[in-house]
């Protein structure tokens, strides 16, 4: 008897025979020369009798594994026609792998700003191409430019760095003066004065951060709106809630930054996200529930203010009773509630505006409470009752265990029941057996 390993990259249709081996009932260790780095292969082992005959391929379940690679690059980096707002990057195309090498997916560019001790990052992804043009960029302002190479095995370390500032020349002739801004609660209006030169004039504006958000790396394009009036309103439902946006007017259509931006800052308003819930962590018993939530890595651009609270609404669909529950942590345990109930809970976030419309919805059903607790419950239960009908020797009750429980009804009558009733009370019992 012998055995062949055979294997194929993922994605091949046909499979490569290996060395035959004699076989043995032991673990053997074989290895596969010539596979290509950084790819994924299937294997599989075929057994083999005497005279060459194989067993059904079919049979045997492949198994999966990559070959490990380097992550290396050996090019330059070059930066030329630096503008007052762009800068174009090339770099030398790699053809040549070595043995180790990990294929490339593409390039990363990285391009970092520092504007009064605030740095924003901005990451692009290239494929296809060994050049880009780096545009939206401010005039006269250094900026640090690192290209990364992407492969299947993760991201390499720079491979080169490169710092740049952009040329500090504007075109003042195209300057326009006289800008204002007013916000009301729907628009933001602009103005500015008639231009004796030119006739079209252009808005641009531009998202730099969301104020909910600590931590954020925006990446938000430049906005252009053209129009042929002195004045232009901007509505508000375009624009996100609770956001910094810069905003500056200009005659000239490739001017993509002035050095007199001016700054305006979005009205808030009431959530536009829900949480997610951890359905792995939801525990349900018979008379509690505990339940946990997280928000996604984009909730705090869709808070559209500054984050409050969360609000639990729950439902019980048996009696139609709800209970609010506010909190700020992001999970929470419930009590008291019935055995064998079907029951709805509702998720909101709530900022300093007011709660979302938006909700996360969930339906769960408690579990059905054991023989024991039931009979705990109805024994509570008819004491209850007992002090408010009053006892005497007819319906007195014995509180000594075990208990037999059925369904019986118990009246209490006008002249024994409790002070205000207008009726008889009609609740179930438990009846112990005489001794």
């Amino acid at each position: 008897m012998f055995y062949m390993i055979q294997y194929r990259e993922n994605g091949h249709s046909s499979w490569i025979n290996g060395s035959y081996q004699l076989f043995n009932e032991g673990i053997s260790d074989v290895s596969i020369q010539g596979l290509k780095p950084g790819r994924n292969y299937q294997f599989r082992t075929l057994l083999i009798d005497a005279t060459l005959e194989t067993h059904d391929p079919l049979l045997t379940k492949p198994t999966e594994g990559r070959t490990k690679c380097t992550i290396g690059y050996k090019g330059v980096l070059q930066t030329d026609n630096i503008t007052n707002t762009s800068v174009s990057v090339s770099w030398d195309e790699e053809n040549d792998l070595g043995q180790t090498e990990c294929p490339a997916l593409g390039y990363i560019l990285e391009i970092d700003e520092n504007e009064n001790g605030y740095v924003t990052n901005e990451r692009i992804f290239i494929t296809g191409k060994n050049s880009y043009t780096i545009e939206n960029l401010s005039p006269n302002q250094t900026y640090q430019i690192n290209l990364k190479k992407s492969t299947v095995d993760g991201e390499s370390i720079p491979v080169y760095s490169s710092s740049v500032t952009t040329s500090g020349m504007i075109d003042l002739s195209k300057h326009i003066i006289g800008v204002t801004m007013v916000m009301n609660k729907s628009a933001l209006n602009i103005n500015w004065f008639p231009s004796p030169i030119y006739e079209t004039f252009y808005i641009k504006y531009k998202l730099r951060r969301h104020l909910a958000c600590e931590h954020e790396e925006p990446s938000s394009p430049l906005q252009v709106v053209t129009t042929n009036q002195t004045a232009y309103s901007l509505d508000l439902n375009d624009l996100d809630a609770n956001s910094k946006y810069e905003l500056f007017v200009t005659a000239d259509l490739n001017q993509n930054i002035n050095p007199q931006n001016m700054s305006f800052i979005t009205l808030s308003k009431v959530p536009n996200a829900l949480p997610t819930l951890l359905v792995d962590k939801l525990k349900v018993s018979h008379d509690s529930v505990k339940l946990y939530w997280t928000d996604s890595s984009q909730s705090c651009q869709h808070v559209n203010g500054y984050f409050k609270s969360y609000r639990i609404e729950l439902y019980n669909k048996q009696n139609m009773s709800e209970h609010v529950y506010v909190i700020t942590d992001n999970h929470i345990t419930v009590t008291s509630l019935s055995p064998n109930t079907q029951y709805v809970v509702r998720i909101r976030f709530v900022n300093h505006v007011g709660a979302s419309s938006l909700y996360l919805e969930h339906t769960f059903t408690t579990k059905q409470a054991s023989v024991l607790i039931q009979d705990l419950t109805a024994y509570k239960t008819l004491l209850e009752e007992n002090h408010k009908c009053g006892t005497n020797e007819e319906n007195a009750v014995n509180s000594w265990i075990p208990l037999t429980v059925r369904n019986t009804r118990r009246i209490c009558s006008a002249n024994s029941a409790t002070a205000g009733s207008t009726g008889p009370r009609v609740t179930d019992s438990v009846v112990v057996p005489d001794a």
